[in-house]
């Protein structure tokens, strides 16, 4: 079932397994490197992804692209 409010990136990431790999994702234009996924808080529009260096949490509606290892 999917989450209107979510943008169709987020909505196919409720559907991603937590720790699937991924290289970087795309935030308001900008190219951000990650490791991992984590999850996604349908409530609140936001979506996590582990860095090197701790959790980055991204808005919904700035996230434009997700690439998977």
């Amino acid at each position: 079932m999917s989450t209107p409010s979510l943008s169709p990136i987020c909505q196919q990431l409720l559907t991603t397994d937590p720790n699937t790999a991924v290289d970087s994702i795309v935030v308001d234009g900008a190219t951000v490197t990650v490791t991992n996924f984590v999850t996604v808080d349908e409530k609140q529009g936001l979506a996590f992804f582990l860095t090197a260096t701790g959790v980055t949490v991204v808005d919904c509606s700035e996230l434009s692209a997700v690439n998977f290892t």
